[in-house]
């Protein structure tokens, strides 16, 4: 029940994010890129502890969700499973934690195995108890609450954070003070995936005879969690910014803070590009992926300004649009040309749609 409710409408909602990530993780990444990656995390403790990080954060991304969706009215009818017998209210709560979690479930299943071929038995005990602990707290979570149904769970003490140094009263800030304040687990687990995803191609490079396009499709892999965030802005513009269409204010002078905002959000990546920049690689090729990863997080914030962009229907075609841009890279197409495509696409979408855009109702509300 759990599953075909909730469960579904999570992958519904995240579906581009894991077409990318499935399209470029299992489709073009060989066998033996991930036979290494699996022998790495088995043989350094330090490694599962910050995937196990990471997963940590998938957790609180899947619970949010879920607690989000349960204060709604659409949902009420779950009420009733706080009164299953609870054996079977431990199986519909099992079940839907393995299901919510299942990407990264998968992967350590096979991380596990290739320790276990390996005869790595000290890196397959410690990496299976971080495995079933992370998988016995997500349930637990879950459980506490579907017992307190109606109640508002306030996350308030510890969600809603600031940084110490109070932000600047500047517009291209906005945002960035929204997702610190308002969505911290959104932020930090996009910004672990697209860092995490980013270091492990540097890693990896010199492990073989890679060029920079190695680096282009990890940086497009990475593309894919800004999904997110994007997401978010329209939310964000919804609920804060919907006034400024009233206002006299140019599309370009809009146009040119979001694009600023985007820049500001992608300063971690540029500073884990230059400073762990492979010492073959020139600058130029470094500041041309960067471009990219700002361009894509550009469009990925005025993408969902286009009719029908939430429809399921839409977001498969985002599949499609990472298989062009992969054939592009792999073909030495110039990233910096893709990148302005990127851009002047993301500003044609703004412009022609910023002032006839209707919220959503799931937005709007």
């Amino acid at each position: 029940m759990l599953n075909k409710s909730i469960g579904r409408l999570y992958y519904e909602k995240n579906v581009a994010f894991y077409l990318f990530v499935l399209l470029f993780a299992f489709g073009f990444l060989s066998g033996r890129e991930h036979m290494q990656i699996a022998l790495l995390v088995m043989s350094k403790l330090h490694l599962q502890l910050i995937l196990s990080l990471i997963w940590l954060l998938h957790v609180g991304k899947t619970y949010f969700f879920l607690n989000q969706n349960l204060n709604t009215q659409d949902f009420s009818f779950l009420e009733k499973t706080i009164f299953l017998p609870k054996a079977q209210l431990l199986k519909e709560i099992s079940s839907v934690t393995l299901y919510l979690n299942l990407p990264f479930n998968a992967y350590s299943l096979f991380i596990l195995i290739v320790g276990l071929k390996e005869a790595n038995y000290q890196g397959f005990l410690s990496f299976a108890l971080l495995l079933l602990v992370i998988n016995i707290f997500a349930a637990i979570l879950i459980y506490f609450r579907f017992q307190q149904f109606y109640q508002m769970v306030s996350h308030k003490k510890w969600l809603n954070f600031s940084i110490k140094v109070p932000f600047p009263n500047l517009s291209i800030l906005y945002y960035i003070r929204h997702l610190i304040n308002n969505q911290p687990i959104l932020y930090l687990s996009t910004k672990l995936y697209t860092l995490g995803m980013l270091f492990l191609a540097i890693y990896l490079y010199p492990t073989d005879d890679y060029d920079i396009r190695w680096i282009s499709i990890f940086a497009l892999i990475s593309s894919a969690g800004y999904y997110s965030i994007g997401n978010e802005f329209l939310s964000f513009e919804n609920r804060y910014m919907g006034f400024l269409r009233n206002f006299d204010i140019s599309l370009f002078k809009r146009y040119s803070v979001i694009v600023t905002t985007a820049f500001v959000l992608n300063l971690p990546e540029m500073v884990l590009l230059f400073s762990k920049k492979p010492s073959d690689i020139k600058y130029f090729q470094i500041s041309s992926e960067i471009l990219f990863l700002w361009m894509v997080q550009v469009f990925w914030m005025l993408i969902f300004y286009l009719p029908n962009a939430h429809k399921q229907d839409f977001l498969n075609k985002f599949y499609y649009l990472g298989i062009i841009i992969f054939i592009l890279i792999m073909f030495k197409i110039p990233l910096v040309s893709i990148s302005f495509a990127i851009l002047i696409s993301s500003w044609l979408i703004f412009s022609r749609n910023y002032y006839k855009f209707e919220f959503p109702k799931s937005i709007s509300s």
